[in-house]
This record gives C-alpha cells, structure tokens and sequence, in this order.
C-alpha cells in the first residue's frame, strides 16, 4: 500500500492510530502538492440544496466528539447534548444553552498520566439523565463521568478500543475493552465482571448490539477483514473474513438503514467507495461510489423532507490536507448527502477537524435536520426550501 502523502513504498499508513501517529510511522516531510478542486474547503457541490447556520458556537468546548438527541437531563423535555474533550454543554432543541458540564479528575497520581478525550453521550441507567464515556484509544484512556461531571472510575494504559451496551440484559449498560489479546467486562461502578487475557484475536473496534435478532445481545470486533462474534462472557462464537475485494472494516461503525428504526449494518470503506454492508460482511447494501476515501468515516439516514424517504449523510476525517510541518498535516473533513436513490446532492470539504454527526427534529412533523459538529461549533443544515429560522 502507498501512502498517501509520498511515493514511498514501504510507508504504511495505520489508519486505526491517531493521525499524528499515522504521520510519525510515515516519516513524511514533504510539502504536498497543490489539492485537487473538489478537496479545497467549500462546498463543492449542492450550495442550493442545503442551508447551513451554526447551531452552537462557544469555543470551550473544543472538537466536539458527539452530539446526541433525547431525555438527557431531569428536567422535562428533550435536549442537545454535545461533547468535547474536556466538558460537555446541554441545549434545547433551538441551541439555547440548559447547562454545562465539566470533566472532573479525581486528586490521584494516575489522573496526573491519564488523558481522557472522544466522549460520547450515554445513558448508564436508561433514566433520562445522561452520563459521558471516554472511548479508549491508544492515545487516551478510557473513563466514565457522571452528569455532573465526576469521575465514576477509568481505565488507562494500552486500551486499543471499547464499546458498550447492555451486555447481560439487566438495563444498564456495561462495557467492553480490548488491547492485544485481552478483553474484559466492566460494570457502570468499574468493577470487572470477567476479564479474558488468552483472547485469539486482536480487535481494532467493538460493537455491542443483537446481532442473531435473538433478544440477547452480542460481542462483535472487527479487524481489518474480520468479524468476531463473542458471547456475553467474551467466548468467540464464530469468526468470519469478508470476501468483499478492498473492504477495510478496522474503521466500520454501526448504521440503521434506511431510517434509524431500520436493521443495523456496517458502514465501512473498501477501496474509493463507501459501503453498508451486511452483518455477516459479505453482501454490499448499498454502495456509494465516487467519494474518495477517508478515515474513520461515520454516517447517518436524515429525513430533511416528511413526505420523501430518508436521505444519507457520510462524514469523515481527509487527514493528508493542507499545510504540513514535520510530519503533522491540518486535518480537513468532508460531508457528503446522498438523496434516496443514491445521487450525490451535496459535497463540503470543511477546514476543521471535525468527528460527530447526527440527527434532530426540525420542529415540522416527521422531519429533521443534520447536525454536524466542528471545533467549538455546532453546524445545522436544512433544505433550502424547509428553510424556517424559527423553526
């Protein structure tokens, strides 16, 4: 495989690591060359079809991580929740600040090593008030904070990846975390409930969901062309290698399609091409082509008209843009809307590391809005013709 930013090689990108990471594998210095037009920032494509405003802008709250929609706080109604790597806010459907939160340490020497970043928004309890989770990654460890903003418990060093869900169907969530060949079961308090250091695999990412539609919900890890479906105490059940030519399901997320009450999928890349693709990973759903590539790309069905089905919005990281200085490149991300018969309607290249996307109702029957988060900034988009400021 070639890099992307240099004509050596032997230079292998590790997609799965940060992109700082990535660079320093490289050894990449050279200034590249000018970007091809669709990769300059703009909208490329579709500047009439959709509008966009900031939702929600305040600087403290850094790249946002995730947004989500929902009962997130006791008080009545449904709220934005937004994340970043060091406090979260909560707004009403309009972006009107509720109430910030902010990340707390507790007074231990290990906090003093630990750095905790990508939180997203959970419900522990399923009682309407949410918690915020720090996702494990090589570069961070991985914790859970309370709606106040107090350190619950963490794990730090060497956690490769982690999910969760309701692992042993007693409505509340549990949580998974890996690093090479070891993968153990936490509860909502920290406590390991089993902990498996002789696993046979190496996992990239996890996903915790029902995978057989069985009731009982499953283990499952990808790697690079690999499935691994695991029980609820961490036995592999089955392993599975797509035939699909090029697929790289290291990155892969969960979608529902066509709407969020849909069957779920894996959204993932395989060569210029982004595909949903079955559970088993051998049939193509859905293929968008003519995309490019990018890292670790996420998506979601949006409903921006009540009376047309669902439209598809596609967001990732294009980590080899802009300026570059001694292996480190300015991070751009790119949007693209694809319209229900897959027609590419819409294309922004955005100068910003941006990593969270999601849905939310417009305030018009059976119809939504596309909420992309930014550094410091919430972006919202709207049909042009659905175009209702005080909506």
């Amino acid at each position: 495989m070639k890099c992307p930013t240099c004509t050596n090689t032997a230079c292998t990108p590790l997609l799965t690591l940060s992109t700082a990471v990535m660079f320093l594998v490289c050894g990449c210095v050279s200034v590249p060359s000018k970007l091809p037009d669709w990769m300059e920032p703009g909208v490329r494509k579709g500047a009439d079809f959709l509008v966009k405003d900031a939702f929600i802008e305040d600087k403290r709250l850094g790249t946002v991580t995730d947004i989500a929609f929902g009962e997130l706080d006791a008080n009545p109604g449904l709220e934005v929740g937004v994340a970043g790597p060091r406090r979260a806010l909560l707004a009403s459907r309009n972006g009107e600040l509720i109430r910030w939160v902010g990340f707390k340490k507790k007074r231990r020497i290990g906090d003093l090593f630990r750095t905790y970043r990508d939180f997203e928004i959970v419900d522990v309890e399923n009682d309407g008030v949410c918690e915020f989770f720090s996702m494990a990654s090589w570069t961070s460890a991985c914790g859970l904070f309370d709606h106040e903003g107090n350190k619950i418990w963490s794990r730090g060093f060497m956690l490769n990846t982690s999910a969760y869900g309701d692992v042993d169907a007693d409505g509340k969530l549990e949580f998974v975390l890996s690093r090479y060949k070891m993968l153990a079961l936490v509860d909502s308090k920290g406590g390991v409930r089993w902990q498996r250091n002789d696993a046979p695999f190496h996992l990239v990412s996890l996903h915790v969901f029902d995978i057989n539609r069985d009731g009982k919900a499953e283990i499952v890890g990808t790697e690079w062309d690999k499935i691994t479906v695991m029980d609820a105490e961490g036995n592999m059940d089955r392993q599975t290698r797509s035939k699909i030519d090029g697929i790289f399901l290291g990155d892969a997320s969960l979608v529902r399609y066509p709407t969020e009450h849909s069957r779920a999928y894996f959204f993932c890349v395989a060569k210029s091409s982004y595909l949903l693709v079955s559970l088993g990973g051998n049939a193509i759903i859905r293929e968008f082509q003519g995309t490019g590539s990018s890292v670790r790309p996420i998506a979601t069905p949006v409903r921006f008209d009540s009376d047309e089905e669902p439209y598809f919005a596609i967001f990732g990281m294009l980590p080899w843009q802009g300026s570059k200085t001694m292996g480190f490149e300015a991070l751009h991300s790119v949007l693209f809307v694809f319209d229900p018969e897959q027609n590419l309607v819409y294309l922004e290249v955005i100068d910003d590391d941006a990593r969270a996307i999601a849905t939310a109702p417009s305030g018009k029957p059976n119809e939504e809005v596309l909420l992309v988060g930014g550094t410091g900034k919430v972006w919202r988009y709207r049909t042009a013709t659905n175009n209702d400021p005080d909506s």
